[in-house]
C-alpha cells in the first residue's frame, strides 16, 4: 500500500470522493475532484493486528487531510502521477460500478422517485504505484460535520460548498431551467472544433483496449465513454466545481427489466457451470434416475434437510429464483 510518513511512523491511507447521481436511465452521474484523504493513526505493519494499523474509519485522533495538504507532504511528482495515472484510473472503477448496478437500480428509481437524485462516497485505497483500488460504495456518506483538527475549516469550507452546488444542480436539472448535454452532445463536441480534433492529455485508463471483447462486458461500456468524459469535464453554470463522468443513452424499460431478471437468474442458479443451479437440482431431485449424481450429493442432501416442503407455482413473469422462508422452499420458474 501507499504509506505516508506520520510522526508514529509510515502509515496507510485511503481516500473518499463523492459521487452524485442524477438519473439511473439514462445514467448520469458527476463527480468532486477535491477528494479527502484519512491517514490510519497507528503505523503499518503486515503482522500487526492492531485495527488502527489497517483502517482509516477507526481511528483514536482526527485523520481526514484534504488533498492538497497530502500532496504537499510528499514527494515530488505525486501532483502529475494522479492527474494522469490515479484519477483517470478511479473515475474508470466509478463507471464500472454505477453501470453494473444500474439494471437494478433504474427501475425501482424511475417508478418510485422520478426526480430523486443520491450522493455516494466511495472509498479508494491506493498502493505504492498510486493504482486506485475500490474499498466500498457507501450510501448517505459522512457530511463532514464533525471533522476537527488542524484541517477543518478546510474541510468543512470544502463540504460546504460541495454541498451547496450539488443542490442548485439537482433543482435546475429538475426545474428545467438548465439543460444537461445529451450522450449525441458529447460524442460531438469531439470533433466540433474549427481548428481539428481536440487534442487531449493522454491519461492511463482502467480498461486497455485489448481488454474489451463482449459488447455487454463493462469494460466495453467504460471505454465507450465520450473521450471528454475520461477526467470529468467541467460544465459550470450551477454545476459549479462537479464534473460530469457518465451520461450514458437511455434505455427502454423492458430492456432493464430483462437485465435485471437475468442478474437475479445468475445469482440464485450460479454463474458458473461448477455451481448447483436451481433448475439442475429440480431436474435431478424431481425426475426419476436410476443413480443418484454424485456431483450433487450434498448439494441435494442440504435441501432435503432444510426444506420439509416444496412448493411448485407458475409464474411466468418472474425469473426462476429460490426462495428459503422458515423451512418452506418456494421455486418459482
Amino acid at each position: 500500500p501507499l504509506l505516508v510518513a506520520q510522526p508514529y511512523g509510515r502509515a496507510k491511507c485511503d481516500l473518499r470522493v463523492w459521487v452524485l447521481v442524477l438519473d439511473w436511465n439514462p445514467l448520469t452521474a458527476f463527480v468532486h475532484p477535491e477528494v479527502y484523504f484519512r491517514i490510519a493513526t497507528r503505523p503499518f505493519e503486515v503482522d500487526s493486528m492492531e485495527p488502527n494499523a489497517h483502517k482509516t474509519n477507526c481511528r483514536d485522533s482526527e485523520n481526514r487531510i484534504p488533498m492538497k495538504a497530502l500532496f504537499e507532504s510528499l514527494d515530488c511528482g505525486c501532483s502529475e502521477r494522479w492527474k494522469t495515472r490515479t484519477w483517470p484510473r478511479l473515475l474508470d472503477a466509478i463507471r464500472a460500478s454505477l453501470l453494473a448496478t444500474r439494471c437494478t437500480m433504474a427501475p425501482s428509481a424511475r417508478s418510485a422517485a422520478p426526480k430523486a437524485f443520491e450522493l455516494f462516497g466511495l472509498d479508494f485505497g491506493l498502493d505504492e504505484s498510486w493504482q486506485p483500488w475500490l474499498l466500498e460504495i457507501n450510501t448517505s456518506p459522512c457530511m463532514l460535520d464533525d471533522c476537527k483538527g488542524d484541517y477543518e475549516e478546510e474541510i468543512k469550507a470544502w463540504a460546504w460548498e460541495a454541498t451547496e452546488s450539488l443542490l442548485k444542480l439537482v433543482l435546475a436539472v429538475n426545474e428545467g431551467s438548465w439543460k444537461l448535454p445529451s450522450f449525441a452532445d458529447l460524442q460531438q463536441k469531439e470533433t466540433d472544433n474549427d481548428a481539428g480534433p481536440v487534442e487531449r492529455e493522454p491519461v492511463e485508463r482502467l480498461f486497455e483496449e485489448e481488454q474489451v471483447e463482449h459488447p455487454h462486458c463493462l469494460a466495453q461500456m467504460v471505454r465507450s465513454v465520450p473521450a471528454c468524459l475520461a477526467s470529468g469535464l467541467s460544465l459550470e453554470g450551477p454545476c459549479g466545481r462537479w464534473r460530469l463522468i457518465l451520461r450514458e443513452k437511455a434505455l427502454d424499460e423492458m430492456s432493464l427489466r430483462q437485465a435485471h431478471e437475468a442478474l437475479q437468474r445468475r445469482i440464485f442458479q450460479g454463474i458458473s457451470a461448477k455451481e448447483t443451479s436451481v433448475s439442475k437440482l429440480l431436474r435431478e431431485w424431481l425426475l426419476p434416475f436410476e443413480e443418484e449424481p454424485v456431483g450433487n450429493q450434498q448439494a441435494l442432501r442440504r435441501m432435503s434437510k432444510t426444506c420439509s416442503k416444496v412448493s411448485l407455482k407458475r409464474a411466468t413473469s418472474q425469473p426462476a429464483c429460490l426462495r428459503a422462508t422458515k423451512g418452506t422452499s418456494t421455486i418459482n420458474f
